[in-house]
């Protein structure tokens, strides 16, 4: 006589016995090394190059991100939340604290602003110089 195993009721069983498996070994090894600490993953420091063409990630805020192009040495400040200049003020402040620049020296830079439709959809699809520096450019 052979024995068929329905294979959509075997996936959930196998997926808990392996679970208890992990749990007793987790127990097991902690009890064990209960002197040793536990292993945090902590993200990479910044700046962070993102791809090939040397696109830098210089600030991750959950708000906006200051990223960096070399291709076109240009700085980009992405404004992720609204309200949309409130938090560009703060973009920018971090902006020139981080490379410890006066308002005037930024300004020299090449500096685009701009936010998504999704977090700001009034300004959205337009490229903004620095607050302080001028008028929208595009």
């Amino acid at each position: 006589m052979r024995i068929q195993i329905n294979k959509q009721a075997a996936v959930p069983i196998i997926g808990v016995v392996i679970l208890v498996f992990f749990f007793f070994l987790g127990t097991f090894v902690s009890e064990r090394n209960s002197n040793l600490k536990p292993v945090v993953f902590s993200p990479p420091p910044l700046p962070t190059q993102l791809n090939p063409q040397g696109d830098t990630l210089i600030v991750e805020d959950k708000r906006f991100h200051v990223a960096f192009e070399p291709v076109f040495n240009k700085y980009i400040i992405s404004i992720l939340e609204a309200p949309f200049e409130e938090i560009r003020q703060e973009a920018e402040i971090r902006f020139v604290e981080q490379f410890n620049l006066t308002q005037e020296k930024a300004c020299q830079l090449d500096v685009s602003v701009t936010t998504p439709r999704f977090a700001n959809p009034q300004q959205s699809g337009k490229d903004y110089p620095l607050s302080f520096c001028g008028s929208v450019t595009k």
